[in-house]
């Protein structure tokens, strides 16, 4: 049985994409053998398929282009996004440093007291030390004259905390070796001799001690806890 044409045609998209029973697509093969007009028919229908598939890998390429530059934005905007949380992490840590461990603010001497300056019977000086602002301080790099006076300045950073109270007997001592640092200072220093002690920065301090100073002995408790 020979197809007619109308039939071959609504047959062809199904005998193209390979769906059809195997007694339709011999009868639309042997239809196809002498019918040019459907032969036409069947080869518009590859080149349509033909052009879909080009289009689908054009469309396909694209995507994958828009894929890629999706993730390189969103692996840069990570990268960034972590390079800003350190940037972050880092200032903090610098103005926690800054405020709380730097010390670079001199305590001014108006809070200093120093008291109860007296001689232990090993040569040390001991004396009280009062910072009546309650808050703490540290000493800072030394200052010694051409003149023989030596200043230690109190520093403190931005944020201090209060000072501590020792309960141990007594409290806000400090100690002071002058002939110690004599012999620092002939053997290895420039070998001035230390004749005056400050606390603070030269032109604004308080005097500790100073050569020729008559001073009482330490007390007992002193002697027992410095000694």
């Amino acid at each position: 049985m020979k197809l007619p044409c109308n039939v071959t045609q609504d047959l062809l998209p199904l005998y193209h994409d390979g769906v059809c029973s195997e007694e339709s697509r011999r009868l639309v093969e042997e239809h196809l053998e002498g019918c040019e007009a459907c032969k036409r028919v069947l080869e518009e229908l590859n080149t349509e398929a033909l052009t879909a598939s080009v289009d689908d890998a054009d469309g396909l390429k694209a995507l994958k282009k828009i894929q890629r530059k999706w993730v390189k934005s969103m692996a840069k905007a990570f990268y960034k996004g972590i390079l800003i949380a350190l940037t972050l992490c880092a200032l903090v840590l610098g103005i926690y440093f800054a405020t709380t461990r730097w010390k670079c603010i001199p305590v001014p001497t108006s809070v200093m007291e120093v008291s109860n300056v007296c001689l232990m019977e090993d040569g040390r000086i001991l004396y009280h030390l009062n910072v009546t602002d309650c808050s703490d301080y540290h000493f800072g790099k030394s200052i010694l004259t051409e003149d023989g006076k030596k200043y230690f300045p109190l520093m403190r950073s931005l944020i201090e905390p209060v000072r501590r109270i020792s309960h141990n007997y007594p409290p806000d001592y400090e100690l002071l070796d002058v002939a110690e640092e004599n012999a620092w200072q002939q053997h290895w220093g420039d070998g001035i001799e230390i004749t005056a002690v400050y606390l603070g920065r030269p032109g604004n301090a308080v005097l500790v001690w100073e050569k020729g100073m008559e001073l009482p002995p330490a007390s007992q408790e002193l002697e027992e806890y410095w000694g």
